[in-house]
């Protein structure tokens, strides 16, 4: 497709793959060291409008006083807005003079002060053209207001196809070459991709390495051993608060459609699942008594069990006492190194899940591409995925059993390095974050631990190494050094998860954690 032209006989809808971010430069250190802070609109309406009028010098005192007070402390402390009084002629000289920055002549109160615009802002744009990979695309909201203004309201309230198409041909053309608005075939709709690929069968667990398959639950007990777990759930709404409260996107994973929710009887998390319809049957049986697990078929009996939906209580006992052994030793292991390594952290079903889904936005190129970026290269990767952050609440809970103080999703990223790539001795970016878990889910080659991609951290005592599997979490400070050597030949498909302490309320990478 030509961007710039209209397909004809296409339905055209917002298209929710793609990302649009207000930012602007940073100029301190002590939140983060990113060279910019952005926002996503979809998540920071009021912070991004603000930019936006701030950028424009379209705001007044009295229109500012209708912004929240938190709003403006942060955009001091980064510096964004600075004291309008008492300027050296340098600073003078550089505020007068920025001239991408039209907010730069007027200033606004806040508490008896008055401000001014320290940088320009930008609307960046992650969308896909074509057939290739996520590419980011920018425009300046000071010099193209009109178009600014209708991609906000766009992200915000949406937009029909009539009105979409009412809109001015040049606007339209502009709008659709970022990517915002679509052709319905190229809607990437990624919530239909677990009730499509990932139903609960032997194809699904084949995507296990052989290596991971006796994380599974022991399924080798008599047929009358096994009975139905009680926290089995047909929608999220019929959990308690507790459960709900695992799962950090609830409404995302809603929108997924599940047909059940687990709470594992060993681990005490719970999961979604996509059953068939013969499955969901013999459940509905299963609960109304009117079958017992004796009855079912052999293969529907182990995949049962193999999600939680059926346990043997004598197997569940010595499994739970098992795990709770190696909670004491994960935390042996955080109290002698500052790092750790807690292997097989990803239960098996959402391992099987998390591969093909990686696949799944490589093959179709969800996904950005850094052949080359500062040091870092041949690294495929997506902020803010919302099915790493519903693993993310679960490892939450498991993490949280042995960590010494609680913790909860702050951000992640799905990433993929192919051979050739690199990633440089680093400290992570935002101080925030109090620790940050590496998360293999598929490597190439696989299969023996001495062949992996390792990791070097620098701790307090010692250079740790740490060679991970698919399934394995490596858990550092993130403040820590850590760096890999370059990847001769291989790929890399991981989740990284960085989490902030429990009762952190703030800006993170430019979402309100709360």
């Amino acid at each position: 497709m030509q961007y710039g032209t209209m397909q004809p006989n296409s339905k055209w809808i917002v298209n929710d793959l793609c990302k649009v971010i207000v930012g602007f430069r940073n100029y301190t250190t002590h939140a983060t060291r990113s060279k910019y802070v952005s926002f996503a609109i979809a998540e920071q309406p009021q912070m991004c409008e603000l930019l936006i009028r701030l950028s424009r010098g379209r705001l007044n005192d009295s229109q500012a006083a209708k912004y929240p007070a938190f709003l403006f402390e942060q955009l001091i402390d980064y510096g964004f807005l600075r004291p309008a009084r008492g300027l050296a002629p340098r600073q003078m000289f550089k505020r007068y003079f920025s001239v991408l920055n039209a907010g730069r002549f007027r200033s606004i109160a806040f508490k008896g002060h008055r401000y001014y615009v320290a940088s320009l802002v930008f609307m960046a744009f992650y969308s896909q053209r074509g057939n290739d990979y996520l590419r980011e695309t920018v425009v300046l909201p000071a010099w193209a207001g009109r178009f600014a203004d209708k991609v906000f309201d766009i992200v915000r309230n949406g937009i029909s196809e009539a009105a979409f198409l009412a809109l001015p041909g040049r606007l339209r053309s502009r709008i659709e070459k970022h990517g915002l608005v679509t052709p319905e075939a190229k809607q990437p709709y990624l919530e239909r991709f677990f009730g499509e690929h990932c139903r609960l069968d032997d194809a699904l667990l084949s995507e296990l390495p052989a290596f991971y398959r006796p994380y599974l639950p022991d399924c080798s007990g008599a047929a009358t051993d096994y009975r139905l777990n009680h926290d089995i759930f047909f929608s999220s709404g019929e959990m308690g608060d507790a459960l709900r409260a695992q799962i950090p996107n609830l409404a995302w994973a809603d929108s997924c459609k599940p047909s059940i929710w687990v709470r594992d009887p060993v681990r005490d998390i719970v999961s979604m699942y996509w059953l068939t319809d013969a499955q969901l049957r013999d459940l509905r049986a299963l609960k109304d008594s009117s079958r017992q697990a004796a009855d079912l078929d052999a293969a529907t009996r182990r995949l049962f069990v193999y999600c939680g939906v059926l346990h043997d209580p004598a197997r569940t006992a010595q499994a739970r006492a098992a795990w709770a052994e190696r909670l004491r030793e994960v935390g042996k292991q955080v109290d002698e190194n500052g790092c750790f390594t807690f292997e097989g952290i990803l239960p098996p079903i959402e391992l099987a899940m998390s591969r093909k889904y990686l696949r799944f936005m490589k093959e179709r190129k969800f996904l950005l591409l850094d052949r080359a970026n500062g040091k870092t290269e041949e690294r495929f990767w997506i902020h803010r995925d919302e099915f790493t952050f519903y693993l993310q609440g679960q490892i939450s809970t498991l993490l949280n059993q042995v960590l010494p103080s609680p913790v909860k999703p702050g951000h992640n990223a799905l990433t993929i390095y192919e051979s050739g790539a690199t990633l440089p001795r680093h400290k992570d970016d935002v101080k925030a974050f109090s620790w940050v878990m590496s998360l293999p889910v598929e490597t190439r080659p696989e299969g023996n631990k001495d062949e992996a991609w390792p990791i070097y951290v620098e701790t307090p005592k010692a250079i740790h190494k740490a060679m991970l599997q698919a399934g394995d979490g490596h858990v550092i400070d993130p403040q820590m050094p850590h760096w890999r050597d370059r990847l001769a030949d291989g790929r890399l498909s991981i989740l990284l998860l960085w989490f902030v302490p429990h009762d952190y309320r703030g800006f993170v990478n430019g979402s309100w954690i709360d």
